[in-house]
C-alpha cells in the first residue's frame, strides 16, 4: 500500500462527501489520484479532513487538516448533520473501485457511523441499534439521493452491488434499491417507506435532495434530477434521466409525494451533480445545482466517448438556481470551461458555495479523466451565490445572502407563485394566505362592505339590492361552476399523472424478476408490514394513492401582480 501524499500535490480527488458542522467544513474519504515518483497512483483516501471557516482563505492558502480515521471509507455515502450536537452521521456507500479486485478492502458490516466533531479533531464511532430495529433487514445502498432536516436523515433509492454490503455479495452488476429510508436522529428509529409515488418502481439514483425548512408543517424535501430504473439492474447509459422541469416534493409530516412544474431556464437532464440550499429574502428559498454529466449510450459510466459526448458534458459546466415558491429556474451567466462530476457542494459562510473535488467528464477515457490535473488548486472552487460568479476565495466576512438579481427580476415581473399549480396540496404548502377572498398572487383587495355616502352616513339600500341580484347570479354561477369543475377534474388528473417518472420495464423475460438473494428496500408494501415487533415509524404511513393526490382540478393563479424582493 502506498502512502497518501499531502493534498497540494494531488492531481485530482473525487467522490468526496463533505458537510459543514459548526465553524468547520469536513471532508470524508473519497479517492485520490497523484504521482508517486513519476508513477500515477489511484487510491482510496481513508481519512477525514477539516477546514476552518472562521477566517478567510483562498484555494492556494487554505489549511486542510487531516484527522485520523480508523474505520473503512466508502464511496457514494450520505452525510446527515445531527441537529442537537456538533456531529454528523454517515450511511450507505460501497467499497472503492480504485484498487484491483484482489486488493479491495474487506466489505464492512452494514452500520451507521457518527463523527463527533471538535474543530481540527474528532472521532468516529458506530451507532448501536435497538434490538427491535428494522436496520438489520436493510441492504446498504450506494448512490442514493440523501438529505437531512428537522432531525431526520433521508436516503431515497440507490443501488446495491457485490461490494456495497455483505448482504449483496452475490449480486451481479448494479441492482437498484427502491424505497425511502429514514433515520430519526433523536430516537434512533429507522423507517423503510415505499417510494412508488415518486417513480414507477420507487427507484432513484444519483440525483439531489434538499430540505426546505420554511414551507409545510415540518418542512419539505425537494428532489431534482438523477435517474430512475427498474428493480432488476441498472447501468448508466444516459437514459431514464429525470427532467428538471418536474420538481418532486416529499412531505415528512404525511409521508406523501407531490410535484410541481417549474418554469424558466430549465437545466438539461443529468446525474452526478451537486446542490446547496439557502434561505432567500421575503420567505423565498433557493436551491442551486452545479455540474453533472450524461453517460454515453454504450454505458461507460464516467468519461465521454465521442465528440458529441465531449461537447455535451462540457456544456454541463453550469450553475442553475431554483427559487421557491415561484418554482422558477435561472442560469448563471459564464462560459463553460471546467465541467465536473463526483464532487460535493456545501454552503459556507453566509453566501458562498464551496465545491470540493471532482473529475472532468469531458475527457475521452477514464485514464485521462483521473490523470488530468484539476484546474482548481486543491480541488476547491468557490461560487458567490448572490453575485452568481466564480472565485477562488472564501470570505468569512461576506455580506448576508441576497437573492440573485435574475431571480428578483422574475418575481417582480411574474408575481410570487407559478401561473398554475399542478396539485392543490402543493399550493397549500407554499401559499401563505390561501383564504378564498384573497388573490394567490399576494395582492390584497379592499373591503366590499357598506361604504359611507357623500354625507358620511352608511346606506343599507345597496346591500339589499346587491343581495337579491347576487343571489340570482350565484345560482347561475353554481351551475356553470359544477360543469367546469368536473370537466377540468378529468383533464387535470391526466396532466398530473404525466409527471410521475416512468422507470423502464424490467429487461429479463419482459417481467420484473428479483435477483436471487435480493432483498428490496420497500417492494411497494405497506411500511408497517416491514417493521419488527415493537418498532415504529417516525413518519406517517397513512398515505393516499398518488391518484387521490391529483383528483382535483389544477389551481390557476389569476393575478400575476408583481412581487417585490428587497434589493
Amino acid at each position: 500500500m502506498y502512502a497518501i501524499p499531502s493534498l497540494p500535490i494531488r492531481v485530482t480527488a473525487n467522490i468526496l462527501p463533505a458537510i459543514v458542522v459548526g465553524d468547520y467544513l469536513y471532508i470524508d474519504g473519497g479517492e485520490i489520484n497523484f504521482l508517486d515518483n513519476g508513477t500515477f497512483r489511484h487510491l482510496p483516501d481513508n481519512a477525514t479532513y477539516s477546514i476552518d471557516l472562521r477566517a478567510s482563505w483562498n484555494n492556494r492558502s487554505v489549511t486542510i487538516n487531516p484527522i485520523k480515521k480508523d474505520i473503512s471509507s466508502l464511496n457514494y455515502v450520505s452525510l446527515w448533520k445531527d441537529p442537537t450536537s456538533k456531529a454528523f452521521y454517515s450511511y450507505g456507500g460501497e467499497v472503492t473501485r480504485a484498487l484491483p479486485p484482489d486488493q479491495l478492502p474487506p466489505i464492512p458490516p452494514n452500520a451507521i457511523w457518527k463523527f463527533n466533531a471538535d474543530g481540527n479533531s474528532g472521532s468516529w464511532s458506530q451507532v448501536s441499534m435497538a434490538s427491535n430495529s428494522i436496520f438489520p433487514s436493510l441492504v446498504r445502498p450506494a448512490g442514493g439521493v440523501g438529505a437531512y432536516g428537522d432531525g431526520l436523515g433521508l436516503l431515497l433509492g440507490g443501488y446495491a452491488t457485490s461490494i456495497s454490503s455483505l448482504e449483496s455479495r452475490s449480486y451481479q452488476g448494479l441492482v437498484p434499491t427502491p424505497g425511502m429510508l429514514s433515520y430519526n436522529m433523536s430516537s434512533g428509529v429507522w423507517a423503510n417507506n415505499s417510494a412508488t409515488d415518486f417513480s414507477t418502481y420507487g427507484t432513484a439514483i444519483l440525483g439531489q435532495m434538499q430540505y426546505v425548512p420554511n414551507f409545510g408543517e415540518q418542512g419539505l424535501f425537494v428532489v431534482v434530477g438523477g435517474q430512475t430504473a427498474n428493480r432488476v439492474s441498472w447501468q448508466d447509459r444516459g437514459s431514464n434521466l429525470l427532467p428538471f422541469r418536474n420538481i418532486y416534493i416529499y412531505d415528512p409530516a404525511s409521508a406523501s409525494w407531490h410535484n410541481q412544474t417549474a418554469s424558466g431556464s430549465i437545466p438539461n437532464p443529468r446525474d452526478r451533480f451537486c446542490s446547496v440550499g439557502v434561505q432567500g429574502e421575503n420567505g423565498t428559498y433557493e436551491v442551486f445545482i452545479y455540474g453533472g454529466h450524461v453517460a454515453p449510450t454504450e454505458g461507460q459510466n464516467i468519461a465521454s466517448k465521442t465528440d458529441e459526448d465531449v461537447a455535451r458534458n462540457l456544456a454541463l459546466d453550469e450553475v442553475f438556481v431554483l427559487s421557491l415558491p415561484g418554482f422558477n429556474w435561472q442560469k448563471a451567466n459564464y462560459t463553460a470551461t471546467h465541467p465536473r462530476i463526483a464532487h460535493s457542494c456545501n454552503l459556507v459562510g453566509k453566501r458562498q458555495m464551496a465545491v470540493i473535488g471532482g473529475v472532468n467528464p469531458a475527457t475521452r477515457n477514464d485514464s485521462d479523466q483521473i490523470t488530468t490535473p484539476d484546474v482548481w488548486t486543491n480541488g476547491i472552487g468557490i461560487f458567490d451565490l448572490s453575485a452568481m460568479q466564480w472565485t477562488d476565495r472564501y470570505n468569512a466576512n461576506a455580506d448576508n445572502y441576497t437573492t440573485p438579481a435574475a431571480v428578483r427580476g422574475w418575481y417582480r415581473q411574474n408575481g410570487r407563485y407559478p401561473s398554475q399549480w399542478d396539485d392543490p396540496r402543493v399550493r397549500a404548502y407554499f401559499v401563505r394566505d390561501a383564504t378564498p377572498n384573497n388573490s394567490t398572487s399576494g395582492s390584497t383587495n379592499a373591503s366590499r362592505g357598506d361604504r359611507p355616502t357623500e354625507s358620511g352616513k352608511s346606506s343599507n339600500t345597496p346591500a339589499i339590492v346587491g343581495g337579491v341580484v347576487g343571489g340570482i347570479a350565484a345560482l347561475a354561477l353554481l351551475g356553470a361552476g359544477l360543469w367546469f369543475f368536473f370537466r377540468r377534474r378529468r383533464r387535470s388528473y391526466q396532466q398530473a399523472r404525466s409527471h410521475k417518472p416512468d422507470s423502464p420495464a424490467a429487461e429479463i423475460d419482459g417481467c420484473d424478476k428479483v435477483p436471487s438473494g435480493a432483498t428490496y428496500q420497500s417492494a411497494q408494501l405497506d411500511p408497517k408490514a416491514e417493521l419488527a415487533a415493537g418498532d415504529s415509524i417516525p413518519l406517517s404511513s397513512s398515505k393516499k394513492p398518488r391518484a387521490d393526490v391529483y383528483d382535483q382540478p389544477a389551481v390557476e393563479v389569476e393575478n400575476n401582480s408583481r412581487f417585490e424582493l428587497h434589493g
